[in-house]
């Protein structure tokens, strides 16, 4: 995100929502101009929604963060040679996203024959859940569509056939 100057073109503040985008999580959309409360004082404030579920809100004027963002460490492991992925995701902590960012078993689709159940169930144990601006390696993975629902608007077609869908 960068806050310009309309007269004179100058830069005011800025605020990188990815570091090093290798799975096209670039911004979905321009950021909206909204006016919150927060702790009975009103904020006027930009909302910028990600392809993540997240939404970074930032003072207009200033670019501080209406609420903090983490600097999340996320793996580093990637089977791109000599790529080097950045050791953290800024992650706001409020507002909560849009989108779920992890899948539990509670959560996976028990209206299946059961034996179906169980080969997902066993599957989902074997995965690690991690945040959705992880770097994926070239193996098995597993998306579900809330996630992808928040990109582009629409579900990503199955790219590989080691990819399930939830």
């Amino acid at each position: 995100m960068l806050a310009l100057d309309a007269s004179t073109g100058k830069r005011i503040w800025h605020f990188q929502t990815v570091h090093h985008d290798l799975w096209d999580k670039d911004l979905p959309a321009a950021p909206s101009l909204v006016t919150i409360t927060k702790d009975g004082k009103k904020i006027d404030a930009v909302a910028q929604t990600t392809k993540s579920g997240w939404i970074f809100l930032f003072e207009r004027e200033t670019g501080k963060p209406v609420y903090p963002i983490e600097e999340r460490p996320v793996p580093v492991e990637t089977d791109l040679i000599g790529e080097k992925l950045s050791p953290t995701q800024p992650i706001p902590t409020l507002p909560k996203p849009f989108v779920r960012q992890v899948l539990s078993e509670q959560e996976l689709n028990d209206l299946v024959p059961d034996s179906s159940y169980q080969e997902i169930k066993s599957r989902l144990s074997r995965y690690k859940m991690v945040i959705c601006l992880t770097h994926l390696l070239n193996r098995e993975r597993l998306f579900f569509r809330d996630m992808m629902e928040a990109q582009n608007g629409e579900a990503l077609p199955l790219i590989q056939q080691q990819e399930y869908y939830m």
